[in-house]
């Protein structure tokens, strides 16, 4: 058994990587390349791809098909009893584990004790972790993720900010940490549009935390996610790989991509250093790194978007559909989708609501779950936006919670979802070439190789052994 460190790097694919590395040969993810075994993870998922979907089957080492989650916030009862996530067994057969902002973590366990450390995911309901020291990032983590949700916004929660710098330094934020921010603070005052980058610093600042978190704990299991390259690909694959698309269809000029060229690699700068500080850790403790990705990304929309559409109203949405909102009940979501579960006696008023609408004359897609779980998509872009209506009479965005918002980079996802993602693993005490043929590995195989190596035997539900065992 040795410890196990996994680094879930969000829809990051091969492309990314080996553009980086080709750019920068010295950097430490190609001083770990060189060192570890590489796979191209690819996830069985069928239908939508959604990291709200591929993590879950990753974690569990299920599809989706029999996993069943598909939104925040949907009831995963039935998920955790057929299929519980990794870190279930683990923690059942003795080993500490450490979560720091997965996926579907929202809440605290009921035997959270038994865990070295468990900060929930960006959409937890409440501010509490374990231990609660770290309830002040938390509280700062949620008010910068819940203002910047589209477009990024300048504001500082001050109350929160002040909470959490007065105990950061005992958490482990560094002090290089803090120069980098004071840099940005003030390149946004000569460049305004580099405040793109604070998506990322959310990201940098938790980094700092969950390093601190490994060394004082140290567990025998820890893993951490970050969004932050993942949110530069979806805006910014455009500017980084403009011949990627298709020439007669591809929008934006030379201005748009000389303006937002540079923001992908800042965001796998970042994670370069994060990378550099796992290996060394790694190779110190003698731990095993995992970098995954659920999935991936590649090239989509390569035209502009100037305007969305969004519900920011819910309360507002449901009262003109005749439901009490205090009746109701709001699940967390990623924009521009919205998820709510109502009562029992308020889903008819509310599937005839959803009947009804139409957003430039189109019918909006939503999904309905057990319990009561509706999950509503918004986000028409520019030109699908047009009249919004209920039941043929043209009603004015605003009177059912709607809002248009001016979108700053003009972008939505010129980069978006595919089954093929990245899957790394450095082992200090592997003996022999690594493998570098980048074989497909089922995502299922991944948390039954987590528990091989913590010397946990696989659990009942997962069809793959303790090994990566090649799909090609």
């Amino acid at each position: 058994m040795a410890p196990v460190v996994v680094f879930e790097l969000n829809e990051v694919p091969w492309k990314v990587l080996d553009w980086w590395i080709a750019a920068h040969p010295d950097s430490a993810i190609a001083g770990l390349l060189r060192d570890a075994d590489q796979y191209t993870s690819v996830t069985p998922d069928e239908g939508h791809l959604s990291p709200w979907i591929t993590w879950p089957t990753l974690h569990r080492g299920v599809p989706n098909t029999v996993h069943g989650i598909g939104h925040f916030g949907q009831d995963t009862s039935h998920a955790d009893e057929i299929a519980p996530p990794w870190w279930v067994p683990a923690t059942a057969a003795g080993r500490r584990v450490g979560l720091f902002g997965l996926l579907h973590t929202a809440e605290l366990p009921a035997d959270v004790d038994r865990y070295a450390f468990w900060v929930p995911d960006t959409f937890a309901p409440t501010t509490a972790t374990h231990p609660v020291d770290l309830e002040a990032f938390q509280a700062f983590n949620l008010a910068m993720a819940r203002a910047s949700a589209r477009n990024v916004d300048t504001s500082i929660d001050l109350a929160t900010a002040r909470s959490f710098v007065l105990r950061a330094p005992k958490l482990g934020l560094r002090p290089a940490t803090v120069g980098r921010l004071v840099k940005q603070l003030v390149d946004e005052r000569r460049r305004p549009e580099t405040r793109v980058r604070r998506r990322s610093y959310q990201s940098v600042l938790a980094f700092d935390l969950f390093m601190g978190q490994l060394r004082s704990t140290r567990p025998d299991a820890a893993a951490f996610f970050t969004n932050h390259v993942a949110s530069a690909m979806h805006r910014y694959w455009a500017a980084t790989f403009p011949g990627d698309y298709p020439p007669e269809t591809f929008g934006f000029d030379d201005e748009w991509i000389a303006r937002w060229s540079g923001e992908l690699a800042e965001a796998v700068a970042h994670a370069d250093r994060m990378v550099a500080r796992l290996v060394d850790h790694c190779r110190r403790t003698a731990s095993v790194l995992v970098i995954a990705s659920s999935m991936g990304q590649q090239a989509a929309q390569g035209t502009p978007v100037g305007r969305q559409l969004y519900l920011r109203d819910l309360d507002r949405f449901l009262a003109d559909a005749g439901i009490a909102p205090a009746r109701a009940e709001r699940r967390p979501a990623m924009d521009p989708q919205v998820n709510v579960v109502v009562a029992d006696d308020d889903l008819d008023r509310l599937r005839a609501r959803l009947g009804q609408l139409r957003i430039g004359g189109n019918e909006i897609e939503w999904h309905e779950e057990e319990g009561g779980f509706v999950s509503m998509a918004f986000g028409q872009a520019d030109d699908a936006i047009g009249d919004v209506a209920v039941d043929g009479e043209v009603r004015s965005p605003e009177s059912l919670g709607l809002v248009v918002i001016e979108i700053e980079d003009e972008v939505a996802s010129t980069g978006y979802h595919v089954p093929e993602g990245v899957l790394v693993v450095l082992d200090p005490a592997r003996s022999g070439v690594p493998d570098h043929g980048r074989s497909n590995v089922d995502s299922t195989a991944i948390a039954p190789f987590l528990l091989g190596r913590l010397g946990v035997d696989p659990a009942p539900h997962h069809v793959a052994g303790g090994e990566l065992a090649s799909t090609a």
